[in-house]
């Protein structure tokens, strides 16, 4: 889907990264466990949302409104 370039790029930054060492220290599995089994995939929805609160802080990041 992506030309070698590009994938080269998403590896040696910060998204390779993140995808490399960081996804694998988040508990997404273990939160899993409390979600219903054939409500779809849970575990998706807490890597994304997990990730983007490590982002938030990451960037100090504020919240407006």
């Amino acid at each position: 889907m992506f030309s070698k370039m590009v994938v080269k790029f998403l590896r040696s930054g910060w998204a390779g990264l993140f995808r490399q060492q960081l996804l694998a220290l988040m508990p997404a599995r273990e939160l899993a466990e409390h979600f219903h089994p054939s409500q779809g995939a849970p575990t998706k929805e807490l890597y994304s949302m997990a990730g983007l609160i490590f982002l938030k802080e990451y960037c100090n990041l504020r919240q407006v409104g």
